[in-house]
């Protein structure tokens, strides 16, 4: 009768170790399953708010506020302007920090050097702008740092060079072509049949009507084509 006894309890004991090993695999796999995100509340005060969610949550939330959805990795992304669709904006929803949480790093301006477009006549520019004329506007920016919003005016058709790095490229109508180089470039070409390479990078570029030939390059690219019968290149 004792030895049933035995057995008995120690048939319990064993269960109830099981029962508290399966609860703390639960609980590792729950916490492996949890990432800390920083959530866009739309106060000036206080602009964000720490929550944890799952990690499908976390995408659901980063898609929703235009965040970007790798960095389950540990990869840290701030908020950074200028607006692209699939990247941060201002304001969304990101990872937050390990050590300081949802504090948003200050903003460091760029160092230089800045090296200035090579243009034809008439064209204007800044250290970081390009504004063209409403002729036909030449403006090659491939040497030149840093990132440029460069504006062509219209004409017969620019031809268009971004830099190394992120540029806006926005022309007027004609039958332009525009070349983004490196960087994520935002491209917005006219109307007219046009001709835009994005380059390296991770692009934008949207046309309006004309025969355009759009080639994408290396990178995450997003072509919206206007109307016309256009060539499209990831």
């Amino acid at each position: 009768m004792m030895y049933r006894r035995a057995l008995a309890t120690l048939g319990v004991a064993g269960l109830m170790c099981a029962g508290y090993a399966g609860v703390a695999s639960t609980s590792q796999a729950d916490s492996n399953n949890k990432v800390s995100i920083c959530h866009r509340t739309g106060s000036a005060v206080n602009p964000y708010v720490q929550i944890t969610v799952s990690k499908a949550g976390a995408d659901a939330h980063l898609k929703h506020h235009d965040g970007t959805r790798d960095h389950h990795d540990g990869t840290l992304n701030w908020p950074a302007a200028p607006y692209k669709p699939g990247t941060l904006e201002v304001g969304g929803d990101f990872v937050a920090d390990p050590v300081k949480g949802c504090t948003v790093p200050p903003v460091t301006p760029y160092p230089g050097p800045f090296v200035l477009c090579v243009v034809s006549v008439g064209v204007t520019q800044t250290a970081t702008t390009v504004t063209g004329t409403t002729g036909s506007d030449t403006i090659d920016c491939s040497a030149a740092s840093p990132g440029k919003t460069i504006t062509g005016n219209g004409g017969v058709g620019d031809t268009i060079t971004g830099t190394q790095f992120g540029d806006v490229i926005t022309t007027g109508d004609g039958n332009d072509t525009i070349t983004g180089l490196g960087g994520d470039d935002v491209i917005n070409g006219g109307n007219g049949n046009n001709t835009v390479t994005g380059g390296d990078g991770n692009d934008t570029i949207t046309t309006g009507s004309g025969n355009d030939t759009i080639t994408g390059g290396p990178g995450t690219d997003v072509i919206n084509s206007g109307t016309g019968s256009d060539t499209v290149t990831q």
